[in-house]
């Protein structure tokens, strides 16, 4: 089994049990991906945008595809700064797209386009010191037929924006957005017993904001450093990366 092999300068490392291998046209192949915990680990190169391609991966029954987002603070300590999960309900017709909710903020906007215009929009409201909920669905998807539960694109991108009180004291508010394209039919709520109908969507934009302490958040922050993607969808297709 190969260590790594480089796509676009960033290297492409296996996890668990799976084996990468790199096709004469450049793309890299995952393949035995068993386990939700296979997958691979991506050094991004420590850019705060990162941007993949991937051949497009069905969500079916039984499987899952997630993510975690890492940095390295100040103190070369790893931190994972977002997290989240696309899966397929057990007994249901539709397959959730959830997030780590720890590492939100107290609203998270849900943006859905279509052909590069937005066709619908709501706002989940978040805890995100509570301990008794970390993890929540954003997102439902129809899989009632294989072209309706696609993801072949993901990036995330990070701006930060500095503020200064009547007290002098300065605050950071950081915003995260996450980015899934490929395609499908959601809900319009993310409440399985809304009677609000579907819409159409080829991109799903996820948006939340968090405020800190200028001086902790300076210790604690850092650019991304790797991406981490598993699941039990048998391969995997990267096509390409761009860090920003």
């Amino acid at each position: 089994m190969l260590n790594y092999i480089e796509l676009n300068a960033n290297k492409v490392y296996p996890k668990g049990n799976a084996k990468i291998s790199k096709k004469d046209s450049g793309e890299i192949l995952v393949t035995e991906l068993s386990k939700s915990t296979d997958g691979v680990t991506i050094d991004t190169n420590g850019e705060n945008k990162f941007e993949l391609s991937l051949q497009p991966v069905n969500i079916n029954a039984g499987l899952v595809f997630g993510a975690s987002m890492n940095i390295l603070d100040k103190y070369k300590r790893v931190k994972t700064v977002a997290q989240w999960a696309y899966h397929y309900e057990p007994g249901k017709d539709y397959s959730v797209l959830a997030v780590n909710s720890l590492l939100e903020g107290k609203e998270i906007l849900v943006q859905f386009f279509k052909n590069g215009q937005e066709v619908h929009q709501y706002t989940v409201i978040n805890q995100p010191n509570s301990q008794h909920t970390n993890w929540i669905g954003l997102v439902l998807s129809l899989v009632a037929s294989v072209a309706t539960a696609v993801i072949s694109a993901i990036d995330y991108e990070k701006t930060t924006t500095v503020t200064t009180g009547p007290d002098g004291k300065t605050t950071t508010t950081v915003t995260t957005k996450k980015s899934f394209g490929g395609g499908g039919s959601a809900k319009k709520s993310s409440s399985p017993n809304d009677p609000s109908g579907h819409i159409d969507f080829d991109h799903i934009y996820i948006t939340s904001s968090r405020v800190f302490d200028t001086e902790v958040y300076e210790e604690l922050d850092g650019p991304i450093r790797e991406v981490v993607f598993s699941g039990n969808f048998d391969k995997l297709e990267l096509q390409s990366i761009a860090n920003i």
